[in-house]
Parts: structure tokens; sequence; C-alpha cells
């Protein structure tokens, strides 16, 4: 990753956006291999809880992939111009 973060660093507050973000990714990828490497290996000696946990996992990212469906069509909806705000008269 080093080249990605040898890049953002040519500006400052880039490089240090960019070295969060790279950890972040690294991280998650990460996680994500090591629980799937991990649930194929746990396959063999307790395949029920094993898959269980497959699906917990599989649920849990369809949750998250609906959420984030659900906010990317909320962004994109129109927004309305302002309205001029009613004269009082007394």
């Amino acid at each position: 990753f080093s080249i990605f973060t040898t890049v953002l660093n040519t500006l400052p507050i880039l490089g240090k956006l960019g070295y969060f973000a790279v950890i972040v990714i690294a991280l998650v990828v990460g996680t994500v291999c090591c629980c799937f490497v991990t649930a194929v290996a746990y396959v063999r000696y307790r395949p029920l809880i094993a898959f269980g946990i497959i699906g917990l996992a599989l649920g849990i990212w369809g949750i998250v992939a609906w959420r984030l469906n659900e906010a990317a069509e909320n962004s994109v909806q129109p927004t309305f111009a302002p309205t001029a705000a009613p004269r009082l008269s007394f």
C-alpha cells in the first residue's frame, strides 16, 4: 500500500486522510478474509455452527448492502427550490 500513500503525500492533508482511508480499507478486507478462511476451516469440525456463522455474516452483509442502497437512492432525489416566506402585515 505504500505506493498509494506516497502518491497521496504530495499534499500533507491529503496524505493523512489517504493514509487513514488505506488503513480502514485494509482492515475491512483483512477482516473479511480472516472470517472467510476461519469459517471454511470450521466447516470440517462443526458444520452446523460454521454454516450458522456464515448465515449470520451473510445476513449482516445483506442488511448493510440494503441500507447503503437505500441511502444512495435517497441521496439522488431532487431538491426543491426554496420558497419565499409569507409576508405578515399588521
